[in-house]
């Protein structure tokens, strides 16, 4: 999967860093985002945003969204599909939501559901920070994922990619065998 990260190199990063931490005393909550940004992205950091991926990445021959996002305790997500945006979620509490505006596209499926992508125990948070990190990956609305992103929010839109990894085959089939329980 080829995600673009924000355009800010290390060194503007480190200069925007600087200068706003200069200017503490008149914060507000986007300024404390850009300085967590920034912060990421001086210390090597990937950082994204989840919303122009998914919608760069566009939809597949059925008109669903060729990238998904889920939170990475989930086992699986829902995609609701609206005119107007796309809404990722577990389970029919809507748990972690993340609406992605979609304007000008009519959607022909109400519902899609896919496999959250295992997290390798190299890679994977321990289980009472799980909730806090979400995975985002090319989505298989039929079979078992393969390229995973481990993501931890930082802003509104802005996400640190944590580990890339691409699902062996021994991984994969597993998840097959388990798909029907998950």
């Amino acid at each position: 999967m080829n995600v673009q990260s924000l355009n800010v190199t290390k060194a503007d990063a480190l200069r925007m860093l600087k200068e706003y931490r200069e200017h503490r005393g008149q914060y507000d909550k986007m300024d404390l985002e850009i300085e967590r940004i920034c912060r990421q992205i001086s210390r090597g950091k990937t950082v994204i945003s989840v919303i122009s991926a998914i919608q760069q990445a566009g939809l597949d021959d059925h008109k669903r969204p060729n990238l998904a996002i889920g939170r990475a305790d989930a086992q699986r997500i829902t995609c609701n599909f609206q005119t107007g945006k796309v809404e990722f979620y577990d389970g029919w509490h809507q748990r972690g939501k993340i609406t992605v505006p979609w304007p000008g596209v009519e959607m022909r499926y109400k519902n899609a559901e896919a496999i959250v992508p295992r997290i390798p125990p190299q890679h994977r948070p321990t289980n009472s920070m799980l909730q806090k990190y979400w995975v985002l990956w090319e989505a298989d609305w039929t079979d078992v994922p393969r390229d995973p992103y481990l993501l931890r929010r930082i802003g509104k839109d802005a996400w640190v990619v944590v580990a890339a990894w691409e699902l062996t085959d021994l991984e994969v089939s597993v998840l097959r065998a388990h798909r029907q329980t998950i």
